[in-house]
């Protein structure tokens, strides 16, 4: 898959599901939040199991920001990549969390 393919693919996942959705499948995934700006954004961390984080994304909260479906995207490509999934695999692991 291209670089142009990807990126398309990961904003129509972005495009199929709420910044509200990808926070309850963060949270019942075992992410941690770790700080939040009401209806702006979301830090949320992945432990390592180890005393360490295995990750760190910020989730955008605010789809009024000009930005918001680029960043939205790059968050859900961030997840997929800590979990070696494809952006529909990720899609169905969001859907069925």
């Amino acid at each position: 898959m291209t670089l142009f393919a990807r990126e398309a693919s990961y904003r129509e996942v972005a495009s199929a599901v709420a910044p509200v959705a990808v926070s309850q499948f963060l949270a019942a995934k075992g992410w941690e939040l770790e700080a939040s700006q009401d209806n702006v954004k979301e830090i949320w961390r992945l432990p390592d199991g180890q005393g360490g984080v295995r990750g760190r994304i910020l989730l955008p909260l605010a789809t009024d920001y000009i930005d918001f479906p680029q960043r939205f995207a790059d968050a859900l490509h961030a997840i997929s990549k800590l979990n070696g999934w494809s952006p529909e695999e990720l899609l169905e692991q969001i859907i069925t969390a």
